[in-house]
């Protein structure tokens, strides 16, 4: 691997790996305006996703229930979460939701369905690469 690159790299992953890590956890705090609470997921709700004009393919969103820290009942879908076929009815999921607008909520269900999470990943695969890369192409020459 020629010496430029392996530089590059070297100093591009780590980069990448602390500003995503960063911009994750930045991201991961409750907004002010936000309270978090648990909440029930009912059902997956199935249906065509991307613009009116030109639906996509066929999506998937959970239909989760919980209680607004006033005592409130709230049941709908989530402005945005992954559906990775690993949670059923019954499962419990943390709930974001707006105080003045309950209705408008997220729902993160684990590591990947975070903020800047696939910039990690990105970081620690350049890392990686700088690592294991110059080993192989040694073994190879």
């Amino acid at each position: 691997m020629p010496l430029l690159i392996q530089i590059v790299l070297m100093a591009l992953g780590p980069v990448v790996l602390v500003a995503g890590v960063v911009l994750m956890r930045r991201s991961d705090a409750p907004r002010p305006t936000q309270e978090v609470v648990e909440g029930t997921l009912v059902r997956w709700e199935h249906r065509r996703v991307g613009s009116t004009v030109a639906p996509r393919e066929l999506g998937s969103l959970p239909v989760v229930r919980f209680s607004t820290t006033q005592g409130r009942s709230v049941e709908g879908t989530p402005r945005w979460a992954a559906d990775r076929g690993i949670y059923r009815s019954g499962h419990q999921v943390e709930v974001r939701y707006d105080r003045d607008d309950p209705a408008s909520f997220v729902v993160r269900q684990g590591v990947l369905d975070r903020p800047y999470a696939y910039v990690v990943l990105a970081g620690a695969g350049l890392t990686f690469l700088t690592l294991v890369l110059p080993l192989a192409l040694r073994t190879f020459t």
